[in-house]
């Protein structure tokens, strides 16, 4: 999943709402996490893909 992407900025949320709509799978061997910000009810957390060089 997401072959384009080279950065993710994610909302995770304290919760596990209804619904039919969710993130794609992710390899997160690939991705590194490079920030992360707490804040009311959730945390905003940035990753990086990782590029063998």
């Amino acid at each position: 999943g997401l072959p384009l992407a080279d950065r993710l900025e994610l909302t995770l949320v304290d919760s596990t709402p209804e619904g039919d709509t969710v993130f794609p799978p992710v390899d997160w061997s690939e991705w590194r996490e490079v920030r992360r910000e707490p804040a009311d009810g959730c945390v905003y957390v940035a990753y990086e893909r990782v590029v063998d060089s």
